[in-house]
């Protein structure tokens, strides 16, 4: 056992690199339309935002933390490039939670609180929609250069130029950003599936990956500071993971096993 828990501790760190190094691809595939880096010098810029990041709400900070290594690049332009790559992130959060959010309410929520069906009703169109409208945003950027086009270049000729780079990116480009961002979902998912099962929870597979998702849609919702990250991230799951249980919360020992077990991931990806 202490052998497998080993192992299992190598492949979450091994499953990091992979995180952010899949997160420094896509960072330097929307930075060359703009200015050619190498995959060190991402790696590097990514790292840095990440480490600005914990003391900034939702880890905007990291939008600024990774310009700094960029030499020709407009700072405003990267800043939007950079946030069009964390649009994706999110766009895949919010789809793939809203997916994994309609089984688990309809399965347990509606179940568990009596006459709550139309609430999970009216939130599951609610979160379907909003995937609607980002996923129409991100793949149809020229709405944005319909914007530019408004703002009085005597005031703003600067952010016209940024807005204008963000709005002719291709849509292939778009399409493997939003590729590698899904790519980049299931690893860190993956990863807490591992941590789970290491801290002896014996949850399956297919309750995991209908619960992590649904973690991850709620702490995308919620504005947090890196630093109080852990206790949301902490609480929500061991609220959702009480909810497999047939009651609203876990035993004592489950839910220090939940907690560590994200506790152990924000260290691993954050800390």
């Amino acid at each position: 056992i202490k052998r497998i828990s080993h192992q299992v501790k190598l492949l979450l760190i091994f499953l990091m690199i992979i995180n952010w190094g899949i997160e420094s691809v896509k960072w330097k595939r929307l930075i060359s339309q703009t200015e050619e880096i190498t995959l060190g010098n991402a790696y590097q810029a990514v790292l840095g935002g990440l480490a600005v990041s914990v003391f900034t709400p939702n880890r905007v900070g990291e939008f600024l933390g990774r310009v700094f290594i960029l030499k020709r690049t407009d700072p405003l332009k990267a800043i939007l490039l950079t946030i069009v790559g964390s649009f994706s992130q999110l766009l895949v959060t919010i789809v793939l939670g809203t997916i994994a959010y309609i089984v688990f309410a309809t399965r347990f929520l509606t179940n568990m609180i009596p006459d709550s069906a139309w609430l999970v009703s009216g939130f599951s169109i609610t979160l379907v929609t909003l995937s609607l409208v980002m996923a129409f945003a991100f793949f149809n950027n020229y709405v944005l250069h319909r914007i530019s086009i408004l703002i009085p270049a005597k005031y703003s000729e600067k952010i016209k130029i940024s807005i204008e780079a963000i709005a002719t990116c291709p849509k292939q480009l778009l399409l493997k950003v939003f590729l590698l961002s899904s790519f980049r979902y299931i690893v860190f998912s993956t990863q807490f599936y591992f941590s789970i099962r290491l801290m002896g929870l014996n949850f399956t597979v297919w309750q995991c990956m209908m619960v992590i998702p649904v973690i991850y849609l709620m702490l995308a919702a919620i504005p947090t500071v890196a630093l109080t990250e852990l206790g949301v991230r902490g609480s929500v799951s061991v609220f959702l993971f009480g909810l497999l249980n047939g009651s609203n919360s876990l035993d004592a020992e489950g839910a220090l096993a939940v907690v560590s077990a994200s506790t152990l991931i924000w260290l691993i990806n954050i800390a």
